[in-house]
């Protein structure tokens, strides 16, 4: 079974990666998670998933959801209670939905403890590129074919054959 770290969870694509989670339980699991300022929607998923821990934006949410959630969720805040939400449960997969860079800082942890760290999406693999080669190649885990993979850009063609 793999253990996923769910880094924006009510935006589009963290929706999608919840119905997978949903449809194959033998497979996966949810074992942390994080959202913006979606309180209302952070405490219906951790009632349906029960991860480990959830990551919001900022502590003033953070503290009306504990009062919401069972003692079983940890609840965290802020850039460290993100990354914190990518690295510190059992989680064997990262998905970073997390809008813009913000997620970068996080990525660049859970590839320092691998192997959880798994391609996001292609908005924010251009602001990643060579940051994340370059934490990939310190890490001693990998292999270079596995490195390039996850650190590389897809090349776009030129404008005029697109």
């Amino acid at each position: 079974m793999k253990s996923v770290s769910l880094l924006g969870a009510t935006g589009s694509i963290g929706i999608q990666t919840l119905d997978v989670i949903a449809s194959h339980p033998q497979k996966f699991k949810l074992s942390s998670m994080s959202v913006g300022k979606n309180i209302e929607a952070a405490e219906k998923i951790i009632q349906k998933f029960q991860p480990e821990i959830c990551a919001v934006q900022n502590e003033e949410d953070a503290k009306v959801l504990r009062s919401k959630v069972s003692s079983s969720t940890k609840v965290v805040s802020g850039m460290d209670g993100l990354i914190e939400a990518a690295v510190s449960t059992d989680s064997t997969v990262v998905v970073n939905a997390v809008i813009g860079s913000v997620g970068l800082l996080p990525t660049l942890k859970a590839i320092e403890d691998p192997p959880r760290c798994r391609a996001g999406p292609a908005r924010y693999r251009a602001a990643r590129g060579t940051t994340t080669a370059n934490a990939r190649d310190s890490s001693p885990h990998g292999s270079p074919a596995h490195r390039q993979a996850i650190a590389s850009p897809r090349p776009r063609s030129p404008p005029s054959e697109r």
